[in-house]
């Protein structure tokens, strides 16, 4: 999206928000537009605002993580990131590795990935996009160049057979 099709869009949502000032769901669409057009600090501040119309959805809080990790403020996502992680029940989200990892916990992000993939690999509902969204991020991806593959035993990831010459 470029910069002048989020100028308008915040345009939209402005007058949306002006229309119905209690609703949440504008609040959410601006946020996410201000993140779309990297205006980070100001998506921190319209997710902060969420976190406080809306404590208990955590979505919220992790999108202020992941726009303080993209403004440049690591340290401060991360401390964020400590103090919610042990709010959300387990089997986490894979896309919270992707939060974690852009934070700077990187073994944190790797242990919630590894958990992904072997409840993938027991035919659990964990998207693959999320896990490779991680490994992205991370920088990292199964070892040996592995391909994902489904079989009778569900999905996994396979390292490609080898050849001597």
């Amino acid at each position: 999206m470029i910069a002048g099709n989020t100028d308008r869009g915040l345009e939209v949502i402005q007058e949306a928000i002006r229309l119905d000032p209690f609703s949440v769901q504008p609040r959410a669409m601006r946020a996410w537009i201000l993140t779309v057009g990297q205006r980070y600090a100001e998506a921190v501040r319209e997710y902060e605002g969420l976190v406080a119309r809306v404590p208990e959805e955590k979505g919220n809080v992790l999108n202020v993580v992941s726009s303080l990790a993209l403004a440049g403020w690591p340290g401060e996502a991360a401390r964020r990131l400590g103090e919610i992680l042990p709010t959300i029940p387990s089997a986490r989200p894979v896309t919270l590795a992707v939060d974690l990892a852009r934070a700077g916990d990187a073994a944190a992000a790797r242990d919630i990935v590894k958990q992904a993939v072997a409840l993938k690999e027991w035919g659990g509902r964990v998207p693959a996009s999320g896990i490779a969204a991680a490994y992205a991020v991370l920088g990292t991806g199964p070892r040996c160049g592995a391909n994902r593959v489904s079989g009778t035993s569900g999905t996994r990831w396979a390292c490609p057979a080898t050849t001597r010459s």
